[in-house]
């Protein structure tokens, strides 16, 4: 698979499984602030592409939850290489400080956000 067709949902959908698995689809929805469909829609092509494993919820049957594959494992190994290369190259550019404050303001824009979701 080729890094440069991965959306920013799948992205970001792998990297919060490869912390926080297994993972209901339904809080995966809240996660990711999404919409069911959409959430449905992703977990059912990274199925379908070998990146993770979708199965009834042990505690409630009604759910399903997912987790990371192997090769979901990898891929996300991979591109969590490459968001620290990009990281470098942003620090590289700005300076440690700059990047910093631009971090930490796109982490206030996300969190005003989140809640809506």
């Amino acid at each position: 698979m080729k890094l440069q067709n991965i959306s920013r949902s799948r992205w970001r959908m792998l990297v919060w499984l490869s912390e926080h698995q297994p993972y209901s689809i339904k809080d995966l929805t809240k996660r990711l602030m999404l919409k069911q469909p959409t959430v449905t829609r992703l977990v059912d092509m990274a199925v379908d592409d070998g990146l993770i494993d979708k199965s009834n919820d042990a505690r409630d049957g009604r759910q399903a939850v997912v987790t990371l594959t192997p090769a979901g494992e990898a891929l996300v190994a991979e591109l969590e290489g490459r968001a620290r290369t990009m990281n470098d190259r942003l620090i590289e550019r700005l300076g440690r400080k700059r990047a910093s404050e631009f971090a930490r303001q796109l982490r206030d824009v996300i969190a005003c956000f989140e809640d809506d979701y």
